[in-house]
């Protein structure tokens, strides 16, 4: 508009120059200015046909004049630690509940969807559904691992007390289905 200096704002309603701006003049002079569908469609640039066309597909909803605006919720940024750490633990086959629990008793606070989302990302696949077994036997395996990281953050000095420990907690792991 500011580049022609002869351009004057009642042409820009009677002569628009976009496609939605024309549809909407044409089909408002129809219906308020009470044009007959000739006139409304020659004031246009219509054929009659074209102008009933829009007509009908005003009357059904299936003509947009203006852009509706496109509200996307802002996706919250985990920080590169947490990313790398959620596909780690992924990698190590922990389901998106289990990653949570990791994350949450490492003092991190993380949603599932967030979770969820960066699993996705990275392409990864869902786990295959477990059986109780397999969850039981995978819960032994962390909790004897938890044991001997707590063995080494002890910092036992004799073999014979790493044997002595290890004598303790294994049996009993090992001896039930559920952790101790």
């Amino acid at each position: 508009m500011a580049e022609d200096e002869e351009f004057t704002h009642i042409e820009y309603f009677q002569n628009p120059k976009e496609p939605a701006q024309k549809r909407y003049e044409a089909l408002r002079a129809y219906f308020l200015e009470s044009l007959t569908q000739k006139e409304a469609a020659k004031r246009a640039g219509y054929s009659i046909s074209t102008f009933q066309s829009l007509i009908s597909n005003f009357q059904n909803g299936k003509v947009e004049f203006f852009v509706k605006p496109q509200y996307v919720p802002n996706r919250r940024q985990a920080s590169d630690f947490i990313h790398e750490r959620i596909v780690s633990l992924r990698k190590s086959g922990h389901s998106v509940y289990e990653i949570k629990d990791i994350i949450s008793k490492e003092g991190f606070s993380t949603s599932i969807q967030t979770i969820n989302r960066i699993i996705k990302d990275e392409g990864f696949s869902k786990l295959p559904r477990r059986t109780r077994e397999n969850l039981a036997s995978q819960k032994r395996t962390r909790f004897c691992h938890q044991c001997l990281q707590q063995l080494i953050s002890i910092n036992l000095r004799t073999t014979s007390s790493i044997a002595r420990w290890v004598n303790i907690l294994l049996p009993t792991v090992y001896s039930t289905n559920r952790i101790v």
